[in-house]
């Protein structure tokens, strides 16, 4: 990590920094390492950690730094293991930053605990995507606090809860709040065990629903009865323009929804 150190110390004008690793890194280095950048580099506007392991201790060693980053536009911190704790001084850390456009959390352990947390990052800034996914937040509270958000939100294009078992009853949250919401153009539901009900929620708030371009419900386990109530959607919804769909179970084979032109279905 020694070379990483002298990247960093010695760059003066960078404005975008991502640091991937395909092994998870602890070191405490590396953090405070990053800590001293970005105090000096309030000017960034890009930051990007991936399979960084931020825990407790990292996130209170960056959050004096991260509070300076008044120009901060994307926020990416993916694969950190964040937990609610970690949320929660993420949040604080945030919490007069006003400039984030691009939030992404995605694979990380924030639960409906950590997302109480983040809520105050989500409305204080004109974010236009949030990426959620594989956040475990189907287990409690999460989806509904977040499709509460959702319904008041003027700003968001691109929401994505892939992989976070949303099932029948966060649909039902959803659902609600796409009937409401004017402003989202793309949403991500992949592997979220949404079944025929969960369908059926989906599709009627789409008839209502006048700016969602695109939806992505693939690897969920409905049947022919999710087709039919998507094949009747399409025939009243004239925004909808790409549907994606994949099966995991054999219940359902071939593809009963007709490609028109305008509506662009895809079966992976």
């Amino acid at each position: 990590m020694n070379y990483l150190s002298g990247i960093l110390l010695y760059n003066s004008i960078l404005l975008t920094l991502n640091i991937t690793t395909s092994k998870a890194l602890s070191s405490i280095n590396i953090t405070q390492d990053l800590s001293n950048f970005l105090q000096n580099h309030a000017t960034l506007t890009t930051l990007c950690l991936q399979n960084i392991q931020i825990d407790y201790q990292r996130i209170e060693i960056l959050s004096s730094a991260l509070k300076g980053l008044r120009k901060l536009e994307t926020l990416i911190l993916s694969r950190v293991n964040m937990r609610p704790i970690v949320a929660e001084s993420l949040a604080n850390a945030l919490d007069n930053i006003t400039t984030l456009s691009i939030l992404r959390l995605d694979s990380n352990r924030i639960g409906d605990k950590g997302i109480q947390f983040l809520m105050k990052i989500f409305k204080i800034n004109a974010l236009k995507e949030i990426d959620l996914s594989n956040n475990q937040l189907g287990y409690g509270d999460g989806i509904q606090i977040l499709a509460e958000f959702l319904q008041a939100n003027t700003t968001l294009l691109k929401l994505n809860l892939s992989n976070n078992q949303i099932a029948f009853s966060g649909s039902k949250y959803l659902s609600n709040a796409l009937e409401k919401n004017t402003t989202l153009t793309s949403l991500y539901l992949r592997s979220d065990n949404i079944d025929d009900r969960g369908i059926e929620n989906l599709s009627q708030a789409l008839k209502i629903n006048k700016t969602l371009e695109h939806i992505d419900v693939s690897n969920n386990p409905f049947g022919n009865n999710g087709i039919e109530y998507f094949q009747v959607l399409l025939q009243v919804n004239k925004t909808l323009t790409e549907l994606q769909i994949g099966f995991k179970y054999d219940k359902y084979q071939g593809n009963l929804v007709q490609k028109s032109e305008t509506k662009e279905v895809m079966d992976e």
